[in-house]
């Protein structure tokens, strides 16, 4: 009896590859005498009868798969049904065989996009599209765009953490980022352990989301954004429908053009919202305000803000007050620098944005005595509190004495 996983041969119908014995993997067991199988190395589905399943050798079955299933990231059939209308497989089909006839690209058949997830041969991507020409005009279109248009399915911004979860029950190891290197991999900057890091506030939407940055880097980052208003007088900007949700692009911010990756698109599919990587807050921009990002701007710098929370703040009963907020983000104001120590490193599951999320303590050194901002807060009523004030105090502690020993050298 033939089991779903099993590696074995088979030997297509002679219309297909003559002569020739394919791999195959069981993909479904239909009956007790019949099973669907895919071909592992050509990429199609076949059904055949248990017989003709011959058995392969191991030292057949380890070489890798030669096809590699491909998935869209980012949606889910419309109105909450659990498979797909046989209108979005038509069209998903009609749209691939377009984009292998319409798309060149240094004179080859090209199909790209930006992979979110790997597993073995399986690939998670967004920003499936292509690029190429039809006569004397440029042709672009991407597939996760155009099945919204067509309301032939909905945004679906959970899939990778239902995904993960899944594969954590089952104990897959996700490979990941490790695929995306060549075409668009994400890097975040990040929080060290056990020191005290010099930061300024970028945005705080309570204090249990705030962005900070790296105050060492702002030299570099000037240059950056300085290269990229350069790259955007001489570029153009993307076409409608040409990027999707998780991408990363340029988009326009007060007349800058800076880092962004598009959060959100509107139901009418005319503006999208996107966030500043590398300022920490969001907006909304029209498709005319966006450009593909070029590979070097993606690698110079990781995405500089940092997402965190306060240790030991708990949200009150009548919710956080613009007070709290204000105080946060008062230092952004005056651009203090501030110094954050990270308590915790939250999981994957946690951040809104980048790779992790930090539950820091804030420090404000500016003035003769040392302000613990989880403390401040606290103590002027704009937060319940948390059993963290012994790990507070003895962070303080460390703080003053590693100032003074400072000073003393």
């Amino acid at each position: 009896m033939r089991e779903v996983g099993d590696i074995v041969a088979v030997e297509p119908r002679p219309d297909y590859l003559p002569g020739l014995y394919c791999r195959a993997r069981v993909v479904s067991v239909l009956s007790e005498t019949r099973v669907k199988v895919k071909l592992i190395d050509v990429g199609d589905f076949m059904e055949f009868y248990v017989y003709a399943l011959f058995d392969l050798p191991d030292s057949l079955k380890v070489y890798p798969h030669l096809t590699v299933d491909l998935f869209l990231s980012g949606l889910k059939p419309p109105a909450r049904d659990c498979d797909w209308l046989p209108n979005a497989d038509q069209f998903s089909r009609i749209w691939v065989e377009r984009a292998m006839t319409n798309s060149r690209i240094n004179e080859k058949n090209f199909i790209h996009g930006e992979i979110q997830m790997k597993v073995n041969h399986c690939l998670w991507m967004t920003n499936i599209k292509y690029s190429g020409w039809r006569g004397k005009s440029s042709v672009e279109s991407s597939l996760g765009f155009e099945l919204l248009s067509r309301q032939l399915a909905e945004p679906n911004s959970d899939d990778k953490t239902r995904l993960r979860n899944l594969f954590e029950i089952a104990g897959i190891t996700e490979q990941g980022a490790g695929a995306a290197t060549e075409i668009g991999e994400q890097q975040w900057a990040e929080l060290p352990r056990n020191v005290y890091s010099n930061v300024e506030v970028l945005s705080a939407q309570n204090p249990q989301c705030i962005y900070l940055r790296h105050k060492s880097v702002a030299d570099r980052l000037d240059l950056l954004t300085a290269d990229i208003q350069h790259f955007a007088e001489t570029s153009s900007h993307v076409k409608k429908g040409t990027l999707d949700l998780g991408s990363i692009c340029l988009a326009l911010s007060n007349n800058i053009w800076r880092r962004a990756k598009i959060y959100k698109i509107s139901s009418d599919l005319e503006i999208l919202e996107v966030f500043f990587v590398d300022e920490g807050c969001s907006g909304w921009v029209k498709w005319d305000e966006v450009m593909e990002i070029p590979q070097s701007f993606m690698k110079r710098l990781p995405f500089q803000a940092i997402e965190c929370e306060l240790s030991g703040m708990k949200e009150p009963n009548e919710g956080w007050v613009e007070s709290a907020i204000f105080d946060i983000t008062n230092f952004k104001a005056f651009r203090k620098p501030i110094q954050a120590h990270v308590i915790e490193e939250k999981g994957e599951k946690e951040p809104v944005m980048g790779e992790k999320k930090y539950s820091i303590v804030l420090i404000d050194a500016n003035s003769s005595r040392n302000i613990i901002i989880n403390r401040a807060l606290h103590n002027w009523g704009f937060a319940k509190r948390q059993p963290q004030e012994g790990s507070i105090d003895e962070l303080l502690h460390q703080f003053e004495a590693s100032s003074l020993q400072e000073e003393e050298d």
